[in-house]
């Protein structure tokens, strides 16, 4: 390969190996940009692609991010539920004010356990960004009345949840899903990070990179839950 030639590896489809091919880098065209590609992450619809759970990948690490943007608009307090030990941390570090473990607690334990950081009798909104449907239901019980439910997670289809629907009109809760985004949100998301780098554990996100050779690694360590945000560096 020479500096005018590019290196790509190609997702073929779920079960197959990914193609490694060369390619030569155009000049950009009027109006356009080359950009260079130091870093890049696997997120989890990626991993849902490459499973072959989900037919089109959509961006988004959601959890830790809705932690510390809560806390900076303003959030009187911050409770995450997470299950692995090493997000758990994390998500103090992100300003969480408690983390429980929903799969270590009862319904009434979770409720509790939020009702004693939402002195009106619950949350005032809770965000799905899990991908678990039972998150729905779990959501939607500690939430106090005329609260609000944000699904963002629940991207794969066939993710069929119960719930006693009775409990959305008696207790007045509105519900919401929210899916991609508008490119000013990227414009916010950088200036967040910009504003937030120095008091947020951003790198910390990062918690194991393979060569582009090795990206089938990434995606494993993804699946099996032994890294956060894997990258792959070319």
């Amino acid at each position: 390969m020479t500096p005018d030639d590019g290196l790509a590896a190609v997702f073929e489809g779920p079960g197959r190996p990914f193609r490694r091919i060369g390619y030569p880098l155009r000049p950009p065209g009027p109006g356009a940009i080359l950009v260079r590609v130091l870093l890049s992450t696997i997120c989890g619809s990626d991993v849902h692609a490459w499973a072959g759970r989900r037919a089109f990948p959509v961006p988004g690490i959601l959890g830790l991010y809705s932690i510390a943007m809560a806390r900076a608009a303003g959030a009187a307090s911050v409770v995450a539920l997470e299950a692995v030990p090493s997000r758990q941390v994390l998500a103090r570090r992100f300003g969480a004010d408690a983390v429980l473990d929903p799969t270590a607690l009862d319904a009434d334990a979770l409720g509790a356990g939020v009702r004693a950081y939402a002195p009106r009798g619950g949350a005032d909104v809770v965000i799905e960004t899990c991908g678990v449907p039972v998150a729905l239901p779990q959501g939607l019980s500690v939430l106090r009345v005329g609260g609000r439910l944000v699904t963002a997670g629940l991207v794969v289809p066939g993710a069929v949840v119960t719930l006693d629907a009775s409990e959305i009109v008696r207790r007045c809760i509105t519900m919401r899903g929210v899916h991609n985004y508008h490119p000013r949100h990227l414009v916010r998301a950088l200036d967040f990070v910009t504003d937030y780098r120095d008091r947020l554990p951003l790198g910390a996100l990062v918690d194991a990179t393979f060569p582009l050779a090795e990206a089938e690694g990434a995606f494993v360590a993804a699946a099996e839950r032994r890294a956060l945000r894997p990258a792959v560096m070319p």
